[in-house]
């Protein structure tokens, strides 16, 4: 379905090709990110979702 609808619309093309990416986990190691960034805050997908839900609402 993507593949045929790729040759129509742009954004069905780009997903035939991004799709494959999400058929396992992807598992990021930070390591590195953390040593550099030490007072770097990470949002959990609970306050992440809130936070875009409120600023839905806000405008």
């Amino acid at each position: 379905m993507f593949k045929i609808g790729g040759l129509f619309n742009k954004t069905m093309k780009e997903l035939q090709e991004l799709l494959p990416r999400y058929r396992q986990d992807n598992i990021f190691v930070d390591d590195k990110f953390r040593s550099a960034f030490p007072d770097f805050k990470t949002t959990s997908l609970e306050e992440g979702v809130q936070t875009i839900l409120t600023d839905k609402t806000d405008k």
